[in-house]
Parts: C-alpha cells; sequence; structure tokens
C-alpha cells in the first residue's frame, strides 16, 4: 500500500469530495503534484494538446476582450490550471503580433504541479526574450505569506518588465484580483472538473452521501446517511429522486460566485471551457490512468480523477453568463473553419490533413464537440464573441 493509500486508509470513510481531495491535491503525494498527467506520456489530452487552432483562437477572443475595455494599456491575463502551457504558448503567438496587446499584459497562472510550473515559467520567459522584455516572476503557493502580496497595479504605465504570480489555489489568486481595477481576462480550461464533487444518494425515503471505505482489506464505496439541506445543496428534485445519484461541486459554485461579484466592481471576462451537462443530474466520477478508464479505487494517486461539470447549477447561480453552449458551436462561431483554411494555404499536404484531423476532434459532435462546453461571465458592458 503507498503512503498516499495508508494516509487515505487512517482517515476513512471519506466523502467523495475529501477523497478527491487528497488523492489529487496531496502536499506530498498528490497526483497533480507528483504526475505529469497531460500529453502523449500523460493519462489525458486537452484541447490545446489536439490543436494549435484552439489556443489560437482563444488569443484573438482576448483581444476582442481587451478591444471592448478600451485597450488598456495594463491588462492581465489570468489562467487556472494551464497544465503544460500549451493554450498559453499558442495564444501568445499569435496575439503578440499586435504590439500594444502584448505590452499591456501581466499574467497569473493558477498551478498545483511543480513541473508544469517550470513549463509555464519557460514559456513566459521565452515571451519577453522574444519581445527585448525582463521577466519577472514571482512564485506564490497558497501557504507562503509574502510582503510583496500588493503591487499596486492601480494607474500602472507599460513597463518592459513582465510581472508574473504563481498560486496554487484559486482563492490566493482572487483574492490578489480584487485588490485594484487593473482590467483581466481570465481562461479556465479543463479545471472545473478537477475540483471536488459530493455524491449523494436518496433511497428508502432518506438521504445518504457516499463515502469511500476500507474494509476487508479493500477499497469501496458506502453510503452513509447525511443530512442534506434540498434547497441549497440538491439544484433540483424533478420527478422521483429514488435511487438516483445527484453530483454537487460546491467549490465550483463558490468560484462562479466569487467571479460574479468580483465582475461586479472590476472590468473583465471569464471563459471557462469543460466538459460536462447543462441538465440533469447522474453519477459522472471516472479516473483514467496512462490514457485508459480504470475504477476511481484503483490507482490512486497514479489516475485523473474528475467529474462532468454541472453547467446547469452554475447557469444558477450566474444567469446572466452567455452560454453554456457547445464547444463546437463556440469555435465555429470564432471562425475555426475559416482559421483552418487560412492555416491550410500556409501548409504542406501533411499537415493539411493533420489540421482536418484535427478539426474533427474539436468540434464533431461524436468527438470533443458536443461534450465540451463553453461560458463565459463578464462585465455588462462586454459582449464576448462566440455565444
Amino acid at each position: 500500500m503507498s503512503p498516499l493509500e495508508e494516509i487515505l486508509k487512517a482517515n476513512t470513510p471519506l466523502s467523495i469530495k475529501e477523497f478527491m481531495e487528497l488523492a489529487l491535491t496531496h502536499e506530498a503525494h498528490g497526483y497533480y503534484i507528483l504526475q505529469k498527467p497531460i500529453g502523449d506520456e500523460g493519462d489525458f489530452t486537452t484541447a490545446p494538446e489536439v490543436s494549435q487552432m484552439f489556443g489560437e483562437l482563444i488569443g484573438l477572443w482576448a483581444v476582442n476582450i481587451w478591444e471592448q475595455m478600451g485597450r488598456p494599456k495594463v491588462f492581465k491575463w489570468v489562467e487556472l490550471g494551464p497544465g503544460r502551457g500549451t493554450l498559453l504558448k499558442d495564444a501568445l503567438r499569435i496575439t503578440s503580433q499586435i504590439s500594444e496587446f502584448r505590452d499591456a499584459l501581466w499574467f497569473s497562472c493558477v498551478e498545483v504541479n511543480p513541473y508544469f510550473r517550470e513549463l509555464q515559467e519557460g514559456i513566459l520567459k521565452q515571451f519577453q526574450n522574444d519581445n527585448k522584455g525582463k521577466l519577472f516572476i514571482q512564485n506564490r503557493h497558497a501557504k507562503l505569506v509574502s510582503g510583496s502580496r500588493n503591487r499596486g497595479m492601480n494607474n500602472l504605465e507599460p513597463s518592459p518588465e513582465l510581472s508574473t504570480l504563481f498560486y496554487t489555489s484559486w482563492q490566493d489568486c482572487f483574492h490578489d484580483l480584487k485588490k485594484d481595477d487593473t482590467p483581466f481576462v481570465m481562461i479556465a480550461n479543463e479545471f472545473l472538473d478537477t475540483l471536488p464533487i459530493h455524491q449523494y444518494v436518496h433511497k428508502d425515503q432518506e438521504w445518504y452521501e457516499r463515502h469511500v471505505v476500507f474494509q476487508n482489506n479493500e477499497w469501496g464505496f458506502e453510503d452513509l446517511k447525511s443530512e442534506v439541506d434540498k434547497h441549497n445543496i440538491i439544484p433540483t428534485l424533478e420527478g422521483d429522486p429514488e435511487n438516483k445519484v445527484f453530483e454537487i461541486c460546491l467549490e465550483a459554485q463558490d468560484l462562479i460566485q466569487s467571479l460574479s461579484k468580483i465582475l461586479t466592481t472590476k472590468t473583465g471576462a471569464v471563459l471557462l471551457l469543460d466538459y460536462g451537462y447543462k441538465e440533469g443530474h447522474g453519477e459522472s466520477l471516472q479516473a483514467l490512468h496512462k490514457g485508459n478508464p480504470v475504477s476511481p479505487l484503483s490507482h490512486i494517486g497514479m489516475a485523473d480523477l474528475t467529474a462532468h461539470v454541472d453547467f446547469g447549477a452554475l447557469k444558477k447561480i450566474a444567469p446572466t453568463a452567455n452560454g453554456p453552449v457547445t464547444q463546437s458551436e463556440f469555435l465555429h462561431n470564432l471562425g475555426i473553419v475559416e482559421w483552418k483554411e487560412k492555416l491550410r494555404s500556409k501548409s504542406t499536404l501533411p499537415m493539411n490533413a493533420s489540421l482536418e484531423a484535427q478539426y474533427h476532434r474539436l468540434t464533431h459532435p461524436l468527438q470533443m464537440g458536443h461534450l465540451f462546453k463553453v461560458m463565459a461571465l463578464t462585465s455588462p458592458q462586454i459582449q464576448p464573441l462566440g455565444f
């Protein structure tokens, strides 16, 4: 039994939320701390890894937001869970051609994986080297108390120095984001699905919460009686709930509430892209190990654990949000077909075939096109493209 499993075993029974938190982000043994989950050698592939078109279109989306803001001289790019930094790299490659936008950029990244933070730092250093600037990187960990926490960005002019803050929790990032009036754009691609969920089951006229237990020398699930506030926790109970599973991600709801509050006082736009559903309920907790589906209770600490995002519940918290729409609809509205043809005109025949395959995977209903949804939260004066 691994050290992580020993820790889990000592704390059983664990709610699904507690199990996910420890398995994914335990400070010494968590999956997102120790593993390299994204890419050919990882357990899954995200849309930015599929095609450069994805990150490039997101970058152009951000430029449009910046223009609607009045082309501010200081502008913050915030990314939640940048992973290998592929989206960031592709977005910067295309947007750096717009010198005013490039020179206005400040960066914040929320990333718990030390290896990925190094990759992201390298991408930003290269970006600055390419543009003859200097790079200031300040690592900000969730438990680190720093005297330079507030850099006072009000009314700043562009600087040859690029400020980049790294956080290990979105809560710390949001805390700093609220401190000044700097306009911002925030990108969260496949971030919400990593946040821990509760699972509730209704049977025999009683509510139970699903837990992870260790009994008879093996891992298993057990439903334990639970007090459930149906008005605040269960978003909808249409029909007979008997023997149905309800998944609730309170952290995602907190994140959306926090963003909605920030956007009442700050100029900004938030783009959320993830796999999930607009309505309904059911059990979606899943695990991937070396690219293959496995039981969430096997390969603990070695497998990615995620759950589908309930966009319907998030929309109720932020009713003025744009979307959710399918990823296919969003990318087509941004002009992915025209962008693909532009790339094709400059490519070789093998590359043209590759572009078609990438386009198919990103947009086809049976690939990522319909499973993935997109939602945007913005300040009232901003009308985001793609919806």
